[in-house]
């Protein structure tokens, strides 16, 4: 039963540590429409000097404030795909907490889902932003090259894969030995 004990406070840890990347996710999320907002008050093009911000590298940085706009757009999506992975991490290790075991049918379930939307929701998101990318480039005209990188962590998301079969067998064999024992 000790190992049950341990699995419990790693939940624990896994649940507190989804709720703060929400919120975190949601106040970038936030921070991200009020500067959509602010950056209408810009001119169309913007100056950035060394005089101004002391640490760039470069001397002079100009941006067209439709490449603000498409940044922010493709940083929103990428925030909104770790909001959905980290509420989906926090209802497993919400719903594992209320079994007390992850040795359930539903909580195998719940723990392949995740392990699915931590490798899929990434790469849809990544395609959904070249999508507005290209829309907003060819709307816009005045749009700048942008990096879509998300992080697919097909790893992470093939452990959960992993653990819901292992969970699974475990609730298997829960039962089995229910039905011995009557």
């Amino acid at each position: 039963m000790e190992s049950l004990k341990t699995i419990q406070k790693v939940s624990k840890i896994g649940k507190v540590f989804s709720k703060v990347i929400f919120i975190l996710c949601l106040v970038s999320l936030i921070v991200f429409v009020i500067g959509g907002l602010c950056v209408y008050l810009l001119p169309s093009n913007i100056e950035i000097t060394k005089d101004s911000l002391p640490f760039l590298e470069e001397s002079n940085i100009n941006v067209s404030k439709n490449s603000v706009y498409d940044a922010l757009i493709v940083a929103s999506i990428g925030v909104i795909t770790a909001l959905i992975v980290a509420k989906k991490a926090e209802e497993y290790f919400e719903f594992e907490l209320q079994e007390g075991t992850p040795f359930t049918e539903e909580g195998a379930k719940k723990i392949k889902k995740l392990g699915l939307t931590v490798i899929f929701a990434p790469i849809i998101a990544s395609i959904v932003s070249l999508i507005i990318h290209i829309i907003i480039k060819a709307l816009l005209g005045d749009v700048g090259e942008i990096e879509i990188n998300y992080d697919v962590s097909i790893t992470m998301g093939l452990v959960f894969l992993f653990l819901s079969a292992v969970f699974r067998y475990g609730a298997a064999l829960k039962e089995n030995n229910k039905t011995e024992e009557k």
